[in-house]
C-alpha cells in the first residue's frame, strides 16, 4: 500500500500550480482593473448628469463655453475627481473633458466614453490629409491618416454646412448628382479615445468641355455641312444639338462628332448633358451663314457685230445677284446649236468667238451663249444666239499655184480660191478651172 507521493509527482503538482497561477492572476487583476474602471466611468456619467441640477440650482439656461468645472458638481463620488469639466459639444450634448481621479482619465458623452489612464493622451489630435477629385457633377474626398494616426475609428463629412454623415471607418465619401460650383466640405475625424478633430476643404466641380464647331466650305456656297465634335464620351453624358433654336434636339447616341447640312442660312446649338449640368455654351448658337439660295439673272445679248469678218463681237447686259454677289463671265460657242465646246474671250460687257475653220469654207453658222456664275458656284446662262456667220465673201478671186494636175491632151486642169475680201487666210469657196497646156 503506498502511503506517500514521490518528489516527482510532488514537482509535477507545484508545476501545475504554478502554471494555472500564471494564468489565473493577471485575469484576476484585470477584472479588478476592469471593474475600477467601469466604477470610476460610471461616477464620471454622473457627474455628466449632474449638469442640469447645477444649471437648475444657479439659474443658468445654458452652460457657458467654457464648461463646468467637475468641483461645481454634485454628484455621487464626486470627491475623486482631481481635475476636467463638462462642456456643451458641437452637437449639443454634454461632454466630459479630461475628468480624472489621478489614475484614470475619461473623455466622452454618455454612451460612449473613453477612458485612459494618462489625460495627455487626449492632447493628441487625430490628423488626416484630403485629396479630392471631381467631374462636372461629382465629387470625390479621401481623408488619409498622417503617420501615427492609423488608429481613428470614424469619419463624418459635412457639405456647405450641411449636417454631419456618419461615414464609419470608411475615409472616403462621393457627393453625385452635383450642380457646377464650389463646395465647401467639412471632414471630423475621431480616434479611439473619442479624441475629434475637424478639416475643411474646397472643392470644385469640373467644367463639361464645350463642343466645338467646323463649317465646309467657308465662302458663299449653295449648301453647307457643320462639323460638331464633342470631347471624349463619358458614362450617363448626354450630347445634343438644335437647329432650330433649342425648340427640338437631336440626340447623337454614338462618336464624337456629328455632320449636320445646311441647305439655308440658319444657326445651331451644341450641348452636352451630365444629368445634373449642362456645357457653359448650351445656350450659345452657332451662325452658319454665306448659302446663296437663288440663281443669278441671266445674262441678255443686246447686239451682234463682226467688223473683221473673222470674227463675232456680242454685247451683252452682265448677270446680276443680290445674295452672293456675281464672280464671273464666260461665253460658248459651237457649230450647231446643241454642241457648245468652244469658249470665247470675255471683256467687260463683251464676248468675242474667233471662228475655227481656217482653210475651210466660210460663212459657217455659229451658235453662242453667254452665262454669269454667282460666288456660290450657281451659274445661268442666256437664250441660245444663232446662228450667226462669221465672214463676208466678197467676189475677190485668189489664185494659188498648187495643186496643179498633169497636161493631159494639151488640157490641165486646177482649183481657184474665193477669199474673204478682209483676210485672205479664210476661204469661202474652190471652184475646179481648166486651161491649155
Amino acid at each position: 500500500m503506498k502511503k506517500g507521493f514521490t518528489l516527482i509527482e510532488l514537482l509535477a503538482v507545484i508545476v501545475i500550480l504554478a502554471i494555472i497561477a500564471l494564468i489565473a492572476v493577471p485575469l484576476m487583476l484585470n477584472v479588478v482593473e476592469d471593474s475600477k474602471r467601469s466604477s470610476f466611468m460610471r461616477s464620471v456619467e454622473g457627474a455628466i448628469e449632474a449638469v442640469d441640477y447645477y444649471l437648475l440650482d444657479n439659474n443658468v439656461t445654458n452652460m457657458t463655453g467654457d464648461g463646468i468645472h467637475v468641483s461645481q458638481l454634485k454628484a455621487k463620488n464626486i470627491e475623486q475627481f482631481t481635475s476636467g469639466k463638462v462642456i456643451t459639444n458641437e452637437d449639443g450634448e454634454y461632454e466630459a473633458v479630461k475628468i480624472t481621479n489621478g489614475k484614470y482619465c475619461v473623455s466622452g458623452i454618455i454612451g460612449d466614453l473613453k477612458i485612459t489612464s494618462n489625460c495627455s493622451d487626449y492632447d493628441v489630435l487625430p490628423n488626416v490629409t484630403l485629396e479630392s477629385s471631381s467631374t462636372s457633377n461629382k465629387i470625390t474626398l479621401i481623408a488619409t491618416p498622417t503617420n501615427g494616426q492609423t488608429e481613428i475609428t470614424n469619419y463624418e463629412f459635412a457639405l456647405n454646412g450641411g449636417e454631419y454623415t456618419n461615414n464609419g471607418v470608411s475615409n472616403t465619401i462621393i457627393y453625385s448628382n452635383l450642380p457646377s460650383g464650389s463646395y465647401d466640405i467639412k471632414v471630423r475625424v475621431t480616434n479611439k479615445l473619442g479624441v475629434k478633430n475637424i478639416f475643411n476643404k474646397s472643392v470644385s466641380t469640373a467644367n463639361i468641355t464645350i463642343p466645338t464647331y467646323a463649317v465646309s466650305p467657308s465662302g458663299f456656297a449653295t449648301s453647307k455641312t457643320v462639323t460638331i465634335t464633342y470631347p471624349t464620351r463619358e458614362t450617363g453624358f448626354i450630347y445634343q444639338y438644335s437647329i432650330n433654336e433649342g425648340t427640338s434636339w437631336t440626340t447623337v447616341a454614338s462618336g464624337v462628332t456629328a455632320n449636320v447640312v445646311f441647305n439655308n442660312n440658319g444657326s445651331i446649338i451644341a450641348r452636352i448633358y451630365d444629368g445634373t449640368n449642362y456645357d457653359a455654351g448650351a445656350n450659345t448658337s452657332f451662325t452658319v451663314a454665306g448659302i446663296d439660295t437663288t440663281a443669278p439673272s441671266a445674262p441678255t445679248i443686246s447686239s451682234i457685230n463682226n467688223p473683221h469678218y473673222d470674227s463675232i463681237i456680242a454685247t451683252f447686259t452682265q448677270s446680276v445677284d443680290a445674295e452672293s454677289g456675281i464672280n464671273s463671265h464666260r461665253c460658248i460657242y459651237g457649230q450647231t446649236s446643241t454642241v457648245l465646246s468652244s469658249t470665247g474671250t470675255i471683256s467687260g460687257n463683251t464676248c468675242t468667238i474667233t471662228p475655227i475653220h481656217t482653210h475651210n469654207f466660210a460663212n459657217t453658222p455659229y451658235y453662242f451663249k453667254v452665262c454669269g456664275k454667282n460666288n456660290a458656284g450657281t451659274e445661268t446662262c442666256s437664250n441660245l444666239y444663232g446662228p450667226v456667220a462669221s465672214s463676208y465673201c466678197a467676189s475677190y478671186y485668189h489664185g494659188f499655184n498648187e495643186n496643179y494636175s498633169a497636161c493631159v491632151g494639151g488640157i490641165r486642169t486646177y482649183n481657184k480660191y474665193y477669199v474673204s475680201s478682209a483676210n485672205s487666210a479664210y476661204i469661202c469657196a474652190i471652184t475646179p478651172a481648166s486651161e491649155a497646156c
